[in-house]
């Protein structure tokens, strides 16, 4: 999905964004270097597949940023 985006440093979501329905997220988010979760989550080689593909807070960490209206 955002795979080699070295370029995306910001993903912006809602709180009902979910990935329930994907099936396959082996390097969701491979080789994006630059990418920062909006608690500050930084990213790391090590976790690349839909595990991080949330709103980053304290207790769960991820690489989106909530959107706000």
């Amino acid at each position: 999905m955002f795979y080699n985006c070295s370029g995306l440093t910001t993903i912006y979501a809602s709180e009902s964004f979910t990935t329930n329905k994907c099936s396959s997220s082996t390097d969701m988010f491979a080789s994006c270097s630059n990418l920062k979760g909006g608690n500050g989550t930084a990213f790391t080689s090590s976790k690349v597949d839909k595990e991080y593909a949330r709103i980053d807070t304290a207790e769960t960490p991820g690489y989106f940023t909530a959107k706000t209206n």
